[in-house]
């Protein structure tokens, strides 16, 4: 082969090198499991681990009788089988609520069998989480009143702020954070990006 031909097949092997890594960037930046934090460090051995532990938050009533503060929480390990997506992961363990073992303990929570398909999504970007959420306003109706939300904001806003990477919490109903915002009787603000959907599409 010549020269030149060797020359050519370099340059057609390194365009095809970049495309693919662009591909790639590309399909990271895609709403989803790429997105979320990876954690490499989280129950990591010198080989690949068997699993994933971290903490979910829940109320507990024999702590904290009569809810007298509604963002009292608590934490209970969870482990899964190993996963970098850990914010997925906790999310999921979370809105599954507490086990009945866990219930006769005195954890309570606004999440239940009922809400362990809730979860669209998480990315977190620039240390804020970005939680995509089904329409629960039915399911979680309690999370619109004044305690029922310092309750819901607690639990999930703690569960992922184990991660240090996660500073910040931003919330919405099918893409749409003014949605979650109108319902919790927040409203738009500096905090919630004031309701920028950008992040979540």
């Amino acid at each position: 082969m010549g020269k030149r031909q060797t020359w050519t097949w370099h340059v057609v092997a390194f365009a095809v090198i970049v495309v693919a890594a662009a591909a790639g960037w590309y399909v990271g930046q895609r709403w989803g499991a790429a997105t979320d934090i990876e954690l490499p460090s989280v129950t990591q051995t010198p080989q690949t681990p068997a699993s994933t532990t971290f903490s979910v938050y829940f109320d507990n009533e024999n702590i904290n009788p009569n809810a007298q503060d509604c963002a009292a929480v608590y934490p209970l390990k969870r482990t899964v089988p190993y996963t970098q997506t850990v914010a997925t992961a906790a999310l999921r363990e979370l809105f599954r609520g507490p086990t009945s073992d866990e219930t006769a303990q005195g954890y309570q929570s606004l999440f239940s069998e009922r809400t362990k398909e809730i979860l669209v999504g998480v990315k977190v970007e620039n240390n804020t989480a970005y939680v995509n959420l089904k329409d629960i306003r039915l399911l979680v109706s309690a999370a619109s009143a004044s305690c029922g939300g310092a309750q819901f904001f607690a639990e999930v806003e703690t569960t992922l702020k184990q991660f240090t990477i996660v500073t910040r919490v931003v919330f919405a109903l099918e893409g749409n954070p003014e949605a979650f915002y109108e319902w919790t009787q927040i409203g738009c603000s500096p905090q919630d990006n004031r309701c920028d959907p950008s992040p979540f599409q």
